[in-house]
């Protein structure tokens, strides 16, 4: 915790527990010192920036406060039963014997959102990603991410006022934080894009079914769990729905049924996806005969998951080879 996160968690802690006399001060170690008339608790912290719900509940324990920085509302909420404080903003629960101090955050300040991390922005956070050594001149960013100058810029700029990214000997951008930029871009992607078609397509399993595919539709490519579970084979089965991106010129479901497709309400195993500007394309690649979407961006797809979907999306940011 550094210096402004402590003074920030000691101004939150001591405003709603002033009428109760509660202070806070620091120790040599890693812990805080809640004191009070008649009580002194030392509580260790740990700092969780832009966590996600199974980071939350991974790291909660009965004598720990978590310090939440910039949590999503699904943070937000897995926190509500555990001891925590949010900031910037200042939402607290801090339950120990003898004391119970439970606040709401303050409204959070409005947020620029000219450069949030979807779309075209996304792929230039999704370029980062992916070679996270290198330094970047900011034209050979807006060149691999196939965006413009501008745009490229105006991104660094914000990922290195917030720490994401630093200046490097050359002059250009560093990455130096990727997991907690995979984490903000899946936060800023937006809702989740609705298929535009469903329907039931038999194979023995899925590549095979999109490698057949794949003759009629070319330039499809899959995302989400069967994408992820290729860079991370965490499922011996991966569940249907699966995930395929259609590129804009051939989403529609004409061209599927000349395909030989027919959609259906129920009973899918394949949901068609397109969005406009084709982001997903820029960077995926080839593999067991399929193309599927980056690494992270398979991650950003499964980033609201649950469950087993959810371990597997964890996976993809901790196991790097």
């Amino acid at each position: 915790m550094n210096i402004d996160q402590y003074v920030n968690v000691k101004r939150a802690i001591e405003r709603f527990g002033s009428e109760a006399g509660v202070r806070v001060d620091r120790d040599s170690g890693d812990d805080l010192l809640i004191r009070g008339p008649g009580m002194s608790y030392a509580i260790e912290f740990k700092v969780l920036r832009r966590p996600t719900p199974s980071e939350v509940h991974e790291s909660a324990a009965p004598r720990r406060l978590l310090v939440l920085v910039e949590p999503n509302r699904a943070a937000r909420e897995a926190a509500a039963s555990v001891n925590h404080v949010t900031l910037p903003n200042g939402g607290l629960r801090l339950v120990l014997p003898g004391l119970v101090l439970v606040a709401g955050e303050d409204k959070p300040e409005e947020k620029s959102t000219a450069v949030r991390l979807k779309g075209a922005s996304g792929v230039v956070a999704e370029t980062m990603l992916l070679h996270p050594e290198k330094e970047w001149t900011m034209r050979e960013l807006a060149d691999r991410a196939h965006v413009s100058l501008g745009l490229a810029q105006r991104v660094a700029e914000r990922l290195q006022r917030e720490e994401y990214v630093k200046r490097g000997s050359a002059k250009g951008r560093v990455l130096v934080d990727s997991d907690g930029l995979v984490r903000l871009w899946a936060q800023e992607n937006g809702a989740a894009t609705k298929p535009f078609a469903k329907t039931f397509l038999y194979a023995r399993n899925p590549i095979e079914a999109v490698r057949s595919l794949a003759v009629s539709l070319p330039g499809v490519c899959i995302g989400g769990a069967l994408a992820g579970n290729t860079y991370v084979s965490r499922l011996s089965t991966v569940p249907p729905p699966y995930r395929i991106w259609v590129p804009r010129e051939l989403a529609s479901i004409d061209t599927l049924r000349r395909a030989g497709l027919d959609p259906v309400g129920e009973g899918a195993n394949f949901e068609f996806h397109s969005i406009v500007g084709d982001v997903w394309k820029t960077h995926s690649q080839e593999a067991s005969g399929v193309l599927r979407v980056s690494r992270p961006r398979a991650y950003v797809e499964l980033y609201n998951s649950r469950g087993r979907l959810q371990e597997l999306a964890e996976a993809l940011l901790k196991e790097k080879s």
